[in-house]
């Protein structure tokens, strides 16, 4: 795995003013998966389909009693590795001494009880993260087990992060015709490349917006010319020269440097980093809609969108005109026709909001045709948004933003739909409440079901006006020297993360 929680932010510009759209999407919740008391469930791929902490709490007690029934039951004994490092991705309150001693306990045993076997190997190849005195362990994984795919994604990782295309993409053809990728995901990810400018660099942030672009470059040949730049492996030190050497790309790489990072934040130095590059290159530069636009700060005013990335252009040029091109090339059948059930954990949960990211294409494309008189164009694209808004349960939103696009003559208030693939699911279960909806002067936050939570409110423009750690139920903010306008509330607790938005009107 590249990152354990890519997240994904949906942002556009009209022109050079970034507008921002905040669209309700709620959080990761355990309740859209019935516990089971006594039958342990297997243990899906953590980008793929997050189940939320207390669900891998409740498999990893099943799966420890499955071990114990049984020593010798190698599947049990991984099941309970994922189980217990996937409790632990979303649990602040463990230290690290805690998580060391945990799973040096955990490997002992399971070296003691299922020594030589692909099980014991991958865990101890993945508890090490990437660790190359450890790739013995690898290796020997996939000798016992050539057909698992999760052991050929931590090879393709590996050979990339050893700068070994050739082995990087024999791993790739093997995964690609192992099939266990949806076929819409790879849909999103030929919309991607296919818009862009030849010799394009793309900046992505995760598995999801990474591994399915290799893919289509490797075994199909898609839009190879394009660099394919992941911030988390843009900080791994040894990786970073030797990537920006192969592809001749100017850098000042001291910016991702422990040193620097030690300085300022691993934010900062990533947001610097990205504006070093699009700045030292004649090559076309973009970011992908599903990285954090915090990474995008330093350059956000000369971000345009033109498909299903931001274009970098310190000079103005008409994105509307590029945009409509690239939308008509865009392959969308895939968005609204299903010829065959796809049972892939990405679609249950993450696909309708991964889907969310057109929304912002099409409200641009929209509000054009409404100001060139073009009613017929217009709807079809509202209509599209909303069959993709509905899949999301974000119709109501999505129905009202248009509504206010059709009633003003320009848009002068914007949106980034802010969803996270990995950690959020359309479902109303937030732990906390805000009241009065819509507020004036005063908003009352009251956590149900929890005693702790960090809280961080931004406004339209996805600025931070706003942040606390609430250790009681209920809690009042004075919001009354806050401009009116739309805001998204972020809850951060042991179950997962959660956004709520709600608006200041006086």
């Amino acid at each position: 795995m590249l990152t354990s929680i890519p997240r994904t932010i949906l942002q556009y510009t009209t022109m050079k003013l970034h507008v921002y759209i905040l669209i309700l999407c709620v959080a990761l919740v355990t309740g859209g998966y019935a516990q089971q008391a006594d039958v342990p469930q297997p243990i899906p791929q953590y980008a793929q389909d997050n189940r939320g902490h207390n669900w891998y709490v409740h498999q990893l007690a099943l799966w420890e009693a499955e071990c114990a029934k049984t020593p010798t039951k190698e599947g049990a004994w991984y099941n309970r590795f994922k189980a217990q490092r996937y409790s632990f991705f979303e649990d602040t309150t463990v230290t690290q001494k805690q998580h060391a001693e945990t799973f040096t306990k955990l490997l002992a045993d399971m070296k003691k009880a299922i020594p030589d076997s692909w099980e014991y190997h991958l865990s101890v190849w993945r508890n090490g993260g990437n660790n190359t005195e450890l790739s013995e362990h690898l290796d020997r994984a996939y000798q016992l087990n050539p057909t698992f795919v999760e052991i050929i994604e931590e090879l393709v990782t590996f050979y990339e992060v050893n700068m070994n295309r050739t082995k990087r993409d024999e791993f790739i053809k093997q995964w690609y015709a192992a099939k266990s990728f949806s076929p819409s995901l790879l849909g999103y990810a030929y919309n991607a490349l296919t818009t862009l400018e030849p010799n394009a660099i793309l900046v992505t942030c995760g598995d999801n917006d990474t591994y399915p672009f290799w893919m289509l470059q490797v075994a199909k040949n898609i839009r190879p010319d394009v660099v394919i730049m992941n911030t988390s492996l843009m900080c791994h030190p040894e990786y970073r020269p030797k990537f920006l050497k192969l592809y001749s790309i100017q850098a000042d790489t001291s910016l991702l440097g422990d040193e620097h990072m030690a300085k300022t934040s691993y934010e900062q130095s990533v947001q610097e980093f990205i504006r070093s590059v699009a700045q030292s290159n004649k090559r076309p530069f973009y970011v992908s809609i599903t990285v954090d636009p915090m990474f995008s700060e330093l350059i956000k005013d000369d971000l345009y969108l033109t498909g299903l990335a931001n274009k970098y252009s310190p000079k103005r040029f008409d994105n509307i005109a590029v945009l409509k091109r690239n939308w008509e090339a865009m392959h969308l059948d895939y968005l609204t026709q299903t010829f065959y059930e796809e049972n892939y954990g990405f679609n249950t949960k993450w696909l309708p909001l991964l889907n969310m990211n057109y929304i912002p294409l099409t409200a641009l494309l929209y509000e054009h045709y409404k100001l060139s008189g073009d009613e017929t164009k217009a709807e079809h694209i509202k209509n599209f948004a909303l069959t993709l808004a509905t899949a999301a349960h974000q119709e109501q939103n999505t129905q009202e933003y248009f509504e206010s696009i059709a009633n003003s003559s320009t848009t002068t208030t914007n949106t980034t739909t802010t969803v996270s693939t990995n950690t959020q699911q359309p479902d109303a279960t937030s732990p906390l409440t805000l009241a009065p909806n819509p507020a004036s002067t005063t908003l009352t936050l009251t956590l149900r079901g929890i005693q702790q939570a960090e809280i961080h409110i931004t406004n339209v423009q996805g600025k931070a006006v706003y942040s606390t750690r609430m250790d009681s139920t209920e809690q009042a903010v004075d919001i009354s020297q806050w401009a009116n306008g739309v805001y998204t509330v972020r809850t951060t607790t042991i179950n997962g993360t959660y956004n709520t938005m709600f608006t200041i009107n006086r």
